[in-house]
């Protein structure tokens, strides 16, 4: 696959990079007291057309380590490289698994976006701060 040029090639890969400072384990713990530890990201990209899914596992010199699961067969461990991965084609998808909450971002400038302002910081002291106002008054 032909890799895309331009400013939304550069965001995706941006993006997917950023995410991938901090992979998810082979196993996600989503359930208390485990979740509380979370701090990672799962990569997915899907192209519908082809019926291909991929979750990406980790960057490597040579590209990314991923597992790819095209039609029926079951998911193959894969060194893809950046051209191997259109972003006119894929979809993205990175779910954010952070102390027991988990955000989902479909656009690259979106997930770097709220990665820069700590989104999830923001949502989880907003949280406990509702929390507590409700202790009061109750």
């Amino acid at each position: 696959m032909p890799q895309a040029l331009g400013k939304e090639s550069k965001l995706f890969f941006r993006a997917l990079n950023k995410a991938l400072k901090k992979p998810a384990p082979q196993r996600i713990t989503t359930s208390l007291p485990g979740a509380l530890e979370n701090d990672f990201y799962s990569v997915k990209l899907e192209d519908f057309e082809s019926n291909t899914r991929i979750l990406i596992r980790k960057r490597k010199k040579a590209g990314y380590k991923a597992l790819v699961w095209k039609g029926e067969q079951s998911g193959n461990e894969e060194t893809l490289t950046e051209r191997d991965i259109d972003p006119a084609t894929f979809n993205l998808k990175i779910e954010h698994y952070y102390q027991g909450y988990k955000f989902d971002y479909t656009a690259p400038g979106k997930f770097l976006l709220m990665d820069f302002v700590r989104w999830h910081k923001i949502v989880k002291y907003r949280d406990r701060i509702n929390q507590s106002l409700y202790n009061k008054n109750a």
